[in-house]
């Protein structure tokens, strides 16, 4: 019997409310049962199903998934989680890069627009003074021996507001790595990626491929947790399945609604709203566990529920709205958990794995013969307009010929990302 919850959802938005480790002070409810979690409005929150997922798993007995998905948490530790790894306590990262302030960071960011920028020196002084915390962003390693801040400060002083956002988007783009580097912690993701303009072709990550033959080995399991959470919220599924249709399956982790799932092996996620999903979308999550641990509870403190989310049991709700973190872990047990979730940018960009082979043999190419690199430090292979070349049309038609392959391309492929 499916138990109805009815709670007070009390909205938090911004950035001040991320990045904190939540406790039993952050939830008033927990569930360990089945239970549809509705707000005061009648509106379906979250969706938490009790081993929903045990009969599936029971068939899949020829692997081990917790020791699967636990070496695929820890197969690199990862510094790209941002807030969801907690507030940044140190100016280097764990391999020693140096880090920005927020208070520098957030005055290049700003700095560099062309309307909401800065107005008066006076503004960027104050916003300096008031974020001396470390941020998610580090100074480019290759270009850091040439940093001079203080030279660079300044010159912007010198300088009027108009000239103001080319100074600070040369210095961001020269000197400022756009990757996060926040603290790091046992998480990687399965499935695939979209093109980026560090790597400018749809690819699977590269966790996925370490072991091709256990990723496809439970492709069962990823089915299984699409039935159920369209089961869940079967119009927001509908609309992540219509936005999907347009993408290669090679992306869609084996014909689900979902591209992808981050695995987490006894990660405390600190409170923070998961980015990059589909939008109108939701994420189902889902856990291995190995001996005894107590709390672990997944909170959303917005609603004051805590799930105690165990072996075979789902939660489905919108983690990109809802703020939601996990309490501390007791005992020596282990959980290894998964966040099946759908990308945006993989259901507007990946719809023809042909034309991502063919981008990368070109971004190959074109380190291989320096076509585009310009000279510059630390270039891998991309340059911007690269795929609206004469170069890469005719690569394009080469291509085809060789590998005895077809694929259309649209406008938005002209774009390295």
């Amino acid at each position: 019997m499916v138990k109805k919850l009815t709670v007070e959802l009390n909205k938090v938005n911004g950035h001040q409310h991320e990045g904190y480790f939540l406790d039993s002070t952050s939830y008033d409810h927990v569930v360990d049962y089945d239970c549809d979690v509705y707000d005061q409005d009648n509106n379906l929150v979250a969706v938490f199903r009790k081993g929903v997922l045990n009969e599936t798993l029971e068939s899949l007995n020829e692997k081990d998934p917790f020791e699967y998905f636990k070496r695929i948490a820890k197969a690199g530790l990862n510094d790209n989680r941002g807030l969801a790894a907690g507030r940044i306590d140190s100016m280097y990262t764990s391999t020693g890069r140096p880090r920005l302030t927020s208070g520098q960071y957030n005055v290049c960011f700003k700095g560099k627009r062309k309307r909401g920028g800065w107005n008066s020196f006076e503004e960027i002084e104050k916003a300096l003074k008031e974020g001396t915390d470390p941020s998610c962003y580090v100074w480019l390693a290759r270009t850091y021996d040439e940093l001079d801040w203080d030279a660079f400060l300044q010159s912007v002083k010198e300088a009027t507001p108009e000239e103001w956002p080319t100074m600070f988007k040369e210095f961001f783009d020269y000197h400022i790595d756009a990757q996060k580097r926040a603290n790091g912690c046992h998480s990687n993701v399965l499935g695939g990626f979209a093109r980026t303009g560090r790597n400018p072709y749809c690819r699977l990550s590269s966790v996925t491929q370490l072991d091709p033959e256990a990723y496809e080995y439970f492709s069962p399991l990823y089915q299984e947790v699409s039935k159920i959470s369209e089961k869940a919220f079967p119009e927001k599924a509908s609309l992540v399945k219509e936005g999907l249709s347009g993408a290669d399956p090679y992306y869609t982790l084996f014909n689900t609604m979902f591209t992808c799932i981050t695995v987490n092996w006894n990660f405390r996620l600190a409170s923070h709203f998961d980015g990059r999903n589909f939008d109108g979308g939701f994420a189902t999550l889902t856990a291995f566990t190995k001996g005894e641990y107590g709390g672990h509870y997944l909170v959303f403190p917005e609603i004051r529920v805590a799930f105690d989310l165990r072996q075979g049991d789902t939660i489905s709700a919108d983690t990109s709205s809802l703020l939601h973190g996990n309490t501390e872990k007791t005992g020596d047990g282990e959980r290894v958990s998964l966040v099946f979730f759908t990308r945006q940018d993989i259901a507007k960009l990946c719809h023809s794995r042909p034309l991502d082979e063919c981008r990368k043999a070109f971004y190959q190419y074109c380190r291989k013969n320096k076509i585009g690199a310009k000279n510059r430090k630390g270039w891998k292979g991309g340059s911007l307009g690269m795929f609206d070349t004469p170069e890469w049309y005719e690569f394009v038609e080469d291509y085809k010929k060789e590998n005895n392959v077809d694929f259309i391309m649209k406008e938005r492929d002209k774009k390295n990302a």
